[in-house]
């Protein structure tokens, strides 16, 4: 049973790849917040793991999209921190 909603984008001004970054954020987000307040302790890890094969293709476009920033300029700290963010939850979602 999985708790993940659907993505959404904002942020006028923002570029393509900027607002993909900011949409796994949110998604990632949101999915940490619906376990943590809706998922029944029993069903937690297989929820978990559930929503982490979900988000899998979000995170990889997302790193993706902050290798593009990252060619344009420098990232900024909260890019870097999601960078390692996204990466430690894909390395995650393999088990």
């Amino acid at each position: 049973m999985a708790f993940h909603h659907s993505m959404q984008t904002n942020g006028e001004g923002r570029s393509e790849s900027e607002r993909r970054v900011e949409a796994a954020d949110a998604l990632l987000q949101q999915t940490v917040e619906l376990l943590s307040r809706r998922c029944p302790p029993h069903m937690l890890e297989e929820a978990a793991h559930d929503d982490l094969v979900y988000l899998r293709p979000h995170l990889e476009k997302a790193l993706g999209a902050i290798a593009d920033i990252e060619r344009r300029r420098d990232l900024t700290d909260e890019e870097l921190a999601r960078r390692r963010a996204f990466k430690m939850l894909l390395a995650e979602s393999l088990f």
